[in-house]
């Protein structure tokens, strides 16, 4: 499985379970592509980053999706060791949440809940709302 499989596979099980308005991947924000975001009915921006391995790369990536999401996560398999215990430690101490995908049955299961991140610089709050607005073609988000 690639990782642009991976991707495409839960865009696939997000999009049937009715819980987001919208979900758009490869989304452009700081100069980086954030993998997807899911907006809520409540419309929180979560941001998912996704990879097969790597985690401490990740976790940089969803740091940087902080700046405007309300809630980060990353999302890949469970290695065949189990996730790192350092990995567990800076995802509960950054606030970024945990989501396994497991291809085997196509699911997907929320190990860490991402915290919300009420410590934002409003400037990319309201960039990130306006991308998400274009891309969508849709007024998601009053500006």
């Amino acid at each position: 499985m690639t990782e642009a499989e991976m991707v495409k596979m839960c865009y696939d099980k997000f999009k049937v379970s009715n819980n987001y308005k919208n979900i758009i991947r490869e989304v452009p924000f700081l100069s980086r592509s954030i993998d997807m975001i899911l907006v809520t009915q409540k419309n929180e921006i979560v941001s998912i980053e996704f990879k097969l391995k790597n985690w401490k790369q990740a976790i940089n990536q969803a740091l940087d999706h902080k700046n405007g999401a309300d809630r980060a996560y990353i999302c890949m398999p469970e290695p065949p060791m189990g996730f790192n215990e350092l990995f567990i430690k800076k995802l509960k101490e950054t606030g970024i949440g945990l989501m396994e995908f497991n291809p085997d049955d196509d699911a997907i299961n929320f190990i860490i809940e991402a915290e919300k991140n009420d410590n934002r610089w409003f400037p990319n709050i309201n960039s990130l709302k306006d991308i998400v607005n274009r891309i969508s073609n849709k007024k998601i988000f009053a500006i």
